[in-house]
């Protein structure tokens, strides 16, 4: 990549994991000033080693700071336009402020994987409906501490809270279905998870780069 890099602004960065990949710009210009240079070259750079780009999943996001975009009148004044976000790694990012009022990038669970690792906790329960009750406790702990061990960064609590209340939600759920004759109240739900509680959302560190 270096040679990418030399073709690019000057302000530029890459950073590879696993077969993702992601170009910080300043610009995007590349040194000589031609518009959507990077978006050109990197293909044919890619080429050359027998890889292609995903035509779905490869996009340019204007990535300014709020503050910095554009504004939305012809004028130059008014309101800005809302800044881009994209997708990376199972995370949303985007910008936000800070307790200080200062401009960050944060990282939320992205909305797909949100409902993919929720629906594997909802098939778990249904596919393990007959395993005893400590079992299945112990299981959906080991699935609940990885979960927040993966996205469990600074600034994703909301997302962990609520996955961690729709976790014995779909465990309630699938628990009412082991006895024809009675539905488990919640009230009962509420009595067996003080006994057997599940694990409280975590934050491990910082936003991954």
């Amino acid at each position: 990549m270096s040679g990418l890099r030399l073709r690019l602004c000057r302000d530029s960065s890459v950073a590879r994991s696993w077969s993702d990949m992601r170009m910080t710009l300043s610009s995007s210009s590349n040194r000589n000033g031609t518009r959507g240079e990077s978006m050109t070259c990197l293909p044919k750079r890619l080429g050359k080693y027998g890889l292609t780009l995903h035509p779905e999943k490869t996009r340019l996001v204007d990535f300014r700071r709020p503050d910095r975009r554009p504004s939305s009148s012809p004028g130059g004044v008014g309101v800005k336009h809302r800044s881009g976000t994209f997708a990376l790694l199972g995370f949303t990012h985007y910008w936000a402020t800070s307790r200080k009022g200062r401009w960050v990038v944060k990282q939320k669970t992205a909305n797909d994987r949100y409902r993919r690792a929720l629906r594997r906790i909802t098939d778990w329960c249904r596919g393990h409906l007959h395993d005893s009750v400590r079992e299945q406790w112990a299981a959906l702990g080991r699935k609940l501490l990885g979960h927040y061990e993966y996205y469990g960064v600074i600034g994703n609590m909301r997302a962990l809270s609520t996955f961690r209340y729709q976790t014995p939600c779909a465990w309630w759920k699938w628990l009412s279905h082991r006895s024809q004759k009675a539905r488990l109240s919640w009230e009962d739900m509420s009595r067996l998870l003080e006994r057997y509680p599940l694990p409280a959302p975590r934050i491990r560190g910082f936003p991954v780069t």
